[in-house]
């Protein structure tokens, strides 16, 4: 290749050239950005054959010469009704989070620079496996024509341990063969009766240990196969790895990024979490011999069935493109929803729930993601109509799986500290004991030294319900201890940690709760909690929000102030999922697990973050938190104790958020259920700048 002495823009030529010496590490990384120069004019040259093929392929086909005389008589009659022209502004691109200026930002943060993919190389180096991973292809007449920019973008990858597996029919292979470069190496034709049978055709003939799928037109980032490679080496059990993904137009516009979640079963039997780019492991798949593996959601669901969840990684780094040739269409395009659930998909639901021993005990409904979020919240007419058109504009389609109570159903305790609450209390009560449709119940009310006449007439009136016990609490407010003396009174087996501030929307919320707390792999359940107006107040709790003294927030809620019709960020606030924690404002346990864990930590956390505490304990004793929006309740935050405002109440809070960071500084800034490319200080409304996940390649640089 011939030498290349342009200069970059705005470097002006020196008059005298002088000669200084390097050192051996200079002259290394010298020719590694020498090397990856060489390859980046490759990658250019490369990329204008491609389109040239295309082109060509494309004025070449039967379809285009047979509409020439249509387009003909469509360009003259367009011309003859033109009309002046006028400036008519582009529809704005619906991208999240609201205001991101997306593509600022990947220039920014998610370009490779000259030392970035040097550093990468010596990486790969310095690896001590490199596992080869075959990519599947699957094509067929319509779309093998955007195949090329795919081959292409695989044949850039900075990590080169890569087999490429074009499958289709005879016919589409032909074409694909004439669309690939003829030198090129590590690529096979597998023949198949068409794209949907193309991925069991193409397994058995794999020899790699790692497998993934990718349609023709998208492409991979640079570093993509090789961030799989260095999390492999990290992880050598791994099972499955996905990636973070977004689109990309015709132009090479990138948009509709989905930022997702580490890896989570109960969102994941809802939609597809997984998306692209996702590496399973072959052997794994081979045990289901390629059938009902219908797509991307499936085979995670297959390998999920049979694998444990500390084998499934999540990377979270846009590292896969999807083509849409047009830009996004009407509405944010959301790459987690397929363009419909097939009956596939919930045969491999169900595999999933046979796999792990649960046949039988839930039932799988499908449902609109948009009417059930509005719906969940119709206690206003408007909430109600708005949902109703979400649904019948076609809103988005997800599964949901109804798990149902054990038989018989176990007794719930439900615990609700007060003092002088007369109002809030008598609504929480009734809400309780008559809008909630639950077989066995007692109500434990804690007084904590009620003394308004009314509250002590309504306490009075409450016990003469058989179902109702008022204990007295004279101590000084600790929400902690009183808690925890209730629990230890309660005769029931499911705990209901509940505040007088709450209200009952649906009367079937503590059936989900109960069902879902009553999984042995659940510890706490928490529910979808809604301010008077309709917005959301609680969606879970995210880990790490805001700062404490430098270090760093404890923990925020997901969702706070969203429109309750709202579906959220890739349905987050639509779909039952696992979070770090939940709200003790209503949040659901079996009595044992508090009890193991040792309640409520009473002498550090007296007032604020003892539910992220406990939630934060009882996940480490190996159980998940999670969070459910078919369980709907109104909360007025923190009504009944007021605000942490007086000089005492700010330095216990500051206290017990030094006591939070000291004990779990390491969780608090690593939610995995929260992805590093959001910002802390703008919970799920834009993206870190810079983002908190360090770049793997920097990290492992000596």
């Amino acid at each position: 290749m011939p030498e290349d002495r342009s200069l970059p823009a705005g470097v002006r030529p020196h008059p005298q050239r002088h000669i200084l010496p390097v050192d051996g590490e200079e002259v290394v990384q010298i020719r590694a950005r020498v090397a990856a120069l060489e390859q980046a004019l490759d990658h250019s040259r490369e990329a204008e054959r491609v389109t040239a093929i295309e082109r060509d392929a494309l004025l070449a086909s039967f379809s285009w010469r047979a509409m020439a005389p249509v387009r003909r008589l469509t360009d003259a009659w367009r011309n003859l009704r033109k009309p002046a022209p006028v400036a008519v502004a582009p529809p704005p691109v619906p991208e999240l989070p609201p205001g991101l200026d997306y593509g600022r930002w990947l220039r920014d943060y998610h370009s490779l620079s000259g030392d970035d993919r040097a550093a990468i190389l010596a990486h790969i180096d310095g690896l001590p496996a490199r596992p080869t991973i075959a990519i599947v292809i699957p094509i067929d007449q319509e779309t093998v024509r955007f195949l090329p920019a795919t081959v292409l973008s695989i044949r850039a990858q900075l990590y080169a341990h890569w087999e490429i597996c074009i499958a289709g029919t005879a016919s589409s292979l032909d074409q694909a063969r004439s669309l690939t470069p003829k030198d090129a190496t590590g690529i096979r034709y597998i023949l198949s009766r068409g794209s949907s049978a193309a991925f069991a055709a193409a397994l058995p003939q794999i020899g790699s240990d790692f497998v993934t799928l990718m349609a023709p037109g998208d492409r991979l980032a640079d570093e993509a196969l090789y961030e799989v490679a260095a999390t492999l080496n990290d992880y050598p059990d791994s099972d499955l790895i996905y990636t973070d993904e977004d689109c990309i137009n015709a132009a090479g516009r990138r948009f509709a990024p989905a930022f997702k979640s580490a890896w989570n079963i109960d969102l994941h039997l809802g939609q597809n979490l997984t998306g692209r780019l996702t590496v399973y492991r072959r052997s794994l798949l081979q045990r289901f011999n390629g059938t009902a593996l219908a797509g991307e959601h499936d085979l995670a669901l297959a390998v999920a069935s049979t694998s444990l969840p500390s084998r499934i990684r999540h990377i979270p780094s846009v590292l896969y493109h999807r083509l849409m040739p047009d830009g996004p269409a009407p509405g944010l395009f959301d790459p987690m929803q397929p363009p419909a659930w097939t009956q596939a998909s919930r045969t491999a639901a169900e595999t999933y729930l046979t796999g792990k021993g649960l046949s039988g005990r839930a039932e799988l409904l499908e449902w609109s993601g948009a009417a059930a979020a509005g719906a969940e919240a119709s206690g206003a007419a408007a909430a109600g109509a708005e949902a109703s058109g979400a649904a019948a504009s076609g809103a988005a389609t997800r599964l949901q799986l109804r798990w149902p109570l054990p038989d018989p159903a176990p007794r719930v305790s439900l615990i609700l500290p007060t003092r002088d609450n007369h109002a809030l209390l008598a609504r929480c009560a009734a809400g309780l004991l008559h809008r909630t449709d639950y077989p066995d119940i007692e109500l434990i009310i804690i007084d904590n030294d009620s003394r308004q006449a009314d509250t002590l007439d309504l306490l009075s009136r409450l016990q003469q319900d058989r179902r109702v016990r008022v204990l007295p609490y004279r101590a000084p407010f600790n929400y902690s201890a009183i808690n925890n003396m209730a629990v230890a009174q309660a005769t029931g087996d499911v705990i209901l940690l509940i505040n007088d501030d709450i209200d009952v929307i649906d009367g079937g919320w503590l059936r989900e709760m109960v069902a879902l707390a009553s999984r042995p792999d659940i510890g706490a359940v928490g529910a979808k909690l809604f301010y008077g107006d309709g917005r959301i107040q609680h969606a879970g709790v995210i880990l790490g929000v805001g700062q404490h003294n430098g270090r760093g927030g404890i923990a925020g809620h997901f969702g706070h102030g969203t429109d309750g019709n709202e579906p959220g960020y890739l349905d987050q606030y639509a779909l039952t999922r696992e979070v770090s924690a939940v709200t003790a404002a209503c949040m659901a346990l079996r009595r044992e697990v508090f009890t193991a864990v040792g309640g409520f930590d009473a002498e550090h956390l007296p007032i604020a973050y003892n539910d992220v505490d406990l939630c934060l304990r009882i996940r480490a004793q190996g159980l998940r938190v999670v969070w459910t929006p078919f369980a709907t309740l109104f909360h007025l935050e923190s009504q009944s104790r007021g605000r942490d405002m007086t000089p005492e109440q700010l330095a216990r809070a500051a206290r017990e958020a030094t006591y939070m960071r000291d004990r779990w500084d390491h969780e608090l800034n690593h939610d995995p259920f929260y992805n590093p490319n959001f910002d802390w200080d703008y919970p799920m409304q834009r993206l870190a700048e810079p983002p908190r996940r360090p770049k793997p390649w920097r990290a492992a640089a000596p």
